[in-house]
């Protein structure tokens, strides 16, 4: 299980942090809804980190570790998983603005307006991953194996939390499409894919993410703790999916971020071969045999002369 979950985990960390690295990079991802999925891809690559502690306790030979060190270990992971969930609500919070009342979201769009969806996404992933350490100083030696979900079940406001965020999430995608739908004659077409692109996002994100902590919530009471730490495993994986799924996504549904992915590939791979053929292969010296076709052949003594 810790190998199928570092397995997402290590391309997911890739794939999200080359996500936030071309938007910075590239002028023409500087929007709002661009922003926001850079964002979630940062809180995703934070969230992912967390799950190499459980490979690194399973192949040391242990099975268990004290609650505080697995703790302190997996804070930025705790605030990067609750983080990311909140963008989710926040991206479509800006798509809803912009297919409601384009001329509004034009006029708060900037940096203050980013800057607060910043702040609140930080909100509840530091109130929560503030709770997982209040409960790790109360039980520092409470044994676990390190697994993320391990360190987020004794905190269980975390799973209602997830429960809110993805319904709220749902609605707003779920009214935002109906209003796509009304005003499709009105919306271009860059728009519609860009929609599309992040309705994908969001329902694979809010489907994976639902259906973890419906998973969890249902059987929380109804399984023994190893059953319940398996299913808990279960769920974890299937997130990780989701919290890879980003890029992938947007290179299949959005013509903008595969143009830019597939320019960077190219610049990228350039690069690489410029670098290559630049380096001069180093040849062993080799001495070599002197002709001698300039030298006298006779044989004839030299005079000797001497000085009295």
């Amino acid at each position: 299980m810790a190998v199928l979950i570092a397995l997402c985990a290590v391309p997911g960390n890739c794939m999200n942090l080359f996500l936030v690295y071309l938007t910075i990079k590239r002028k023409s991802l500087r929007g709002s809804s661009n922003y926001l999925l850079a964002l979630n891809s940062f809180y995703e690559f934070l969230h992912q980190t967390g799950h190499y502690i459980f490979l690194f306790t399973i192949l040391s030979g242990r099975n268990f570790i004290p609650f505080f060190g697995s703790a302190i270990f997996q804070l930025q992971s705790i605030f990067g998983y609750n983080a990311a969930i909140f963008t989710m609500i926040e991206t479509a919070v800006d798509r809803f603005l912009v297919v409601v009342t384009p001329k509004l979201h034009a006029k708060i769009e900037g940096k203050t307006y980013l800057a607060i969806h910043t702040l609140l996404s930080c909100i509840p992933g530091v109130y929560l991953a503030a709770c997982v350490l209040s409960y790790a100083l109360d039980n520092p030696n409470e044994p676990v194996t390190g697994q993320l979900s391990d360190t987020c079940t004794p905190v269980n406001l975390i799973y209602h939390y997830n429960m809110a965020v993805c319904c709220i999430t749902f609605v707003l995608y779920l009214l935002i499409g109906i209003i796509v739908w009304k005003k499709r004659s009105e919306q271009s077409a860059s728009n519609k894919r860009l929609f599309r692109s992040l309705a994908a996002i969001c329902g694979i994100l809010v489907g994976t993410y639902f259906f973890n902590t419906v998973l969890r919530l249902a059987v929380a009471n109804r399984l023994d703790p190893v059953q319940l730490w398996f299913v808990n495993v279960a769920g974890g994986v299937l997130v990780n999916i989701g919290a890879a799924a980003n890029t992938p996504i947007l290179y299949m549904f959005s013509t903008e971020y595969r143009r830019e992915i597939q320019k960077e590939i190219r610049f990228l791979s350039s690069t690489n071969s410029m670098a290559t053929t630049n380096i001069q292969k180093v040849v062993p010296f080799q001495a070599k045999t002197a002709k001698h076709t300039n030298l006298p052949t006779s044989t004839k003594p030299l005079p000797i002369t001497t000085k009295w």
